[in-house]
Order: C-alpha cells, then structure tokens, then sequence
C-alpha cells in the first residue's frame, strides 16, 4: 500500500508540474485569468508544495534534522494553502466571473485561508495540526474543492441537455465532468489525510494501513482526471464525439 501511495505521488507531481508549466504558457498566449490561476496553482501547490512535505515525511526515508523537517511542512502548507487560494480564483473567474457577491466571498476565503498559516508558523507541527485556526482553514481549504466540485457537475449537466439539442460540444461537455471527478477525488484524499492526523493513524502499517490505499487511489485519480480535462488526447478526444454521435 505504501508503494502504491509512493507510485501516485510521483504522478501527481510530474502531473502537477507539466500542468502547471503548460497552462502558464497558455496564458502567456491568451491572458487568461483562469488559466493563470491555475497554473500557478498546480506550480506552488500541487509541484512546490506537495515535494515540500513529501521530503520533510519521516516517512520518505530521509534522515533530516527535525528543524529542518519541520520547515518543509511549514514551506509545502504555506504553498498548498497559496495554491488552493488560486483554485479559488480559478473557480471565481470560470464559473461565476461576473457576480460581486462571490468575488467578496472568494476573498474573504483567502484571507482566512492565510490567515489560518500563523497556526503553522507559530506552533510546532503537532500542536498546529489540532489547533483550531490550523483546523478552520483547512475547511476552508476544502470548500474551494468542494465549490469548485458542485459547479463543474452542475455545468455538465447543464451541458449535457445542451448537447442532447445539438448545442453544445461533446469535449467540452466531458471536460466538466473531468473537472468535477479531479475535485471530488482532490477533497476525499484531503479529508483521509486529514482524519490519519487527528486520530493517529499515520503509523498504520501492513493489511491494516488501508488509509493508505485510499490515498493512493485518489491521489492518482485526481490529476489524470485534471490532465485529461485540461490537455485531452486526441484520442479520447475521438472516443468521446464518438459516443455522443451514438448516444444521439
């Protein structure tokens, strides 16, 4: 189970970072906010931070000085936490880029979500784990995948009786879809790492170390779901106009 978590690790970054650098190059080219933001949001989160606290885990194998372990959790949080902050303008500008309301609560859930770091900085790592500024970004942490979940579902369904008129295409449908799956399987691996923290079950080890196995799913399901939603090849890209042409 530990090989499958260190497998989809790897994946996840090597993921994280061609996405990142990709969708930057994209909006260098079209000076689009959403791309931007998630390119820098797959770049310091997903890449920077993840590799982060992937070094500092004891469990990697690394024999580092607990300063300096503790320090790359503080670093890798404090760029996840940037990085979910421009999920959040991600979400904002592709969904609902005109509304003044949701610019106000996208902001407001930034503030928090940095905010929420002074637990990081200003504990140690197992005191800032429990603690309930620590605890409460992290729920907000979460409703920017959780948002970011409900309306990628919701526009694909909204799609889907597009399409079935003739007045939608069947790629674009699908991407939603992608996107929808990439943050439900996102928060379910958040939500396992968060409940091995609180009630100690990051020593889990043999049969019994199922937590793993989730993490493991997910965190691979997770970004083959955003790689196919943003860069779909072009053979899936055939299968899917294929199966509308069927399904019609």
């Amino acid at each position: 189970m530990l090989l499958l978590l260190g497998i989809s690790s790897l994946i996840s970054l090597a993921a994280a970072l061609v996405l990142g650098i990709r969708l930057l190059r994209l909006a260098a080219h079209t000076r689009g906010v959403p791309e931007l933001a998630m390119g820098a949001s797959f770049l310091l989160g997903g890449f920077l931070g993840f590799l982060f606290i992937l070094i500092g885990n004891p469990a990697a194998g690394v024999a580092l000085p607990v300063p300096v372990t503790e320090m790359l959790f503080r670093l890798g949080m404090s760029l996840i936490s940037v990085g979910l902050c421009f999920t959040y303008i991600f979400v904002w500008q592709t969904f609902r880029p005109g509304s003044s309301s949701v610019r106000g609560l996208t902001l407001t859930a930034i503030v928090c979500i940095l905010a929420s770091l002074w637990a990081v900085w200003s504990a140690t790592i197992e005191e800032a784990l429990v603690s309930p500024l620590y605890l409460f970004g992290e729920a907000v942490r979460m409703g920017g995948m959780v948002w970011g979940c409900i309306e990628a579902l919701h526009y694909h369904v909204v799609m889907r009786r597009r399409l079935a008129l003739g007045l939608a295409d069947p790629v674009v449908t699908n991407r939603f879809l992608l996107w929808g799956i990439a943050m439900g399987a996102g928060i379910i691996t958040a939500l396992t790492g968060l409940c091995m923290t609180l009630f100690g079950m990051t020593e889990m080890v043999g049969l019994g170390a199922w937590p793993y196995l989730v993490l493991g799913i997910f965190a691979t399901i997770s970004p083959v779901a955003q790689w196919f939603a943003f860069f779909p090849p072009r053979g899936y890209c055939e299968w899917v106009q294929g199966s509308a042409v069927e399904a019609s």
